[in-house]
């Protein structure tokens, strides 16, 4: 299960970070193993069909491995695992990098967003109560009173993100559904 870049003498120190290295690596190996078995388990219901996606196509291979005896070509499980979790580890880090030089570019330069124009330096903010009370989301005649009973009528089932208190998407804040359990045990 180790890696073959790593010294071999090297993993006889017993550091910290070599058990909080093989504990993440047993981790994402397992995940691995998870997605191979679970796709090895489709292919084996649903036989002549094109691959859909890469993981597809290389247990795919590994099937037709098995199949024939003779064949040369075609992965072995070790070297599906070793490129789904290349799979993994390359679709973190290079997000993580595009995502890091987007930011850094788009804070050092003038730049436009929805045709307001943000220079470089300005502090922006999302106005939250603005959102929250934004005639064109509710169909209630007044929404920036405090009405709690508006959202059992009329504006019930309203755009998820018209009121964003804990934020929104799947960034959104994950107590939640605590803190609006509490407000209700408290408030009602």
């Amino acid at each position: 299960m180790r890696t073959s870049w790593v010294p071999r003498w090297l993993w006889k120190i017993d550091l910290k970070y070599n058990w909080k290295y093989e504990r993440a690596y047993r981790l994402i190996h397992e995940l691995a193993e998870k997605l191979v078995e679970e796709e090895q388990n489709k292919q084996s219901a649903i036989e002549d069909e094109q691959p859909k996606n890469l993981i597809v196509s290389l247990v795919s291979s590994l099937n037709e491995e098995v199949n024939d005896e003779h064949a040369a070509s075609g992965l072995t499980l070790s070297e599906i695992f070793d490129e789904v979790l290349a799979m993994i580890v390359a679709g973190y880090e290079t997000t993580s990098i595009a995502l890091l030089w987007f930011i850094f570019f788009s804070t050092t330069r003038d730049t436009i967003v929805d045709d307001a124009k943000i220079h470089r330096g300005q502090t922006v903010f999302i106005a939250i109560h603005n959102i929250n009370t934004d005639a064109r989301y509710w169909h209630h005649a007044e929404p920036r009173p405090f009405v709690p009973e508006r959202l059992l009528a009329e504006d019930q089932n309203h755009h998820p993100l018209t009121m964003i208190p804990f934020g929104g998407g799947h960034r959104a804040c994950i107590g939640q559904e605590l803190a609006w359990l509490e407000l209700k045990m408290i408030i009602v």
